[in-house]
């Protein structure tokens, strides 16, 4: 026996669609192509949240990650320690960046379009390198630090392990290096 879906069609049509179920990332060299960047206020905790959506296009941690993985990395700006979200703010202007062609000016515009809009968001389709390593913070708590930076689109498009550059302090944000002080973490 059927029935007539149509009296549901309005409820579906405003429901939020459901979201592909991702992995965070874990540690390693990855190479990853941006499928959306999800701005947010979390139900559960109110706090306004940047989720960056990817695919794994390769990575040197083939025992938790493999091409074609769905993974995700969470940027909360509200709701934490002021020194976590300079942080997370400073992360994802390095994100922008390495999307961006090189020498170009970063505007609030782009920034914003950059990190809204699902899979319309600006940087949707590009491809970033993300480091992660394992540390221990000076209380002694374990954590991975994150890198970001700008992969040419020809290593993009035909990455491999074997294409890894092997020192992390390769990543850059505006010729610095990304990653913090350890000793700056209050955990």
């Amino acid at each position: 026996m059927s029935f007539d879906v149509s009296k549901y069609a309005k409820k579906i049509q405003n429901a939020q669609s459901a979201r592909v179920d991702r992995d965070f990332l874990q540690e390693g060299d990855h190479v990853i192509k941006i499928e959306g960047v999800v701005s947010m206020t979390s139900e559960n905790t109110g706090n306004d949240i940047v989720i960056l959506e990817g695919e794994i296009v390769s990575t040197t941690n083939t025992e938790k990650h493999r091409r074609g993985d769905k993974v995700k990395q969470m940027f909360t700006l509200s709701g934490v320690p002021a020194w976590k979200v300079d942080e997370y703010i400073g992360k994802l202007k390095t994100i922008v960046l390495a999307c961006l062609p090189e020498g170009a000016k970063l505007t609030q515009k782009e920034i914003s379009n950059a990190l809204q809009g699902g899979s319309d968001s600006a940087i949707a389709g590009d491809c970033i390198r993300i480091i992660g390593k394992n540390k221990v913070s000076k209380k002694g708590a374990d954590f991975i630090s994150f890198s970001y930076a700008r992969v040419a689109e020809e290593i993009a498009q035909g990455w491999t392990v074997e294409n890894t550059i092997k020192d992390p302090n390769d990543a850059i944000e505006g010729g610095e290096p990304v990653e913090g002080d350890d000793d700056d973490m209050p955990f």
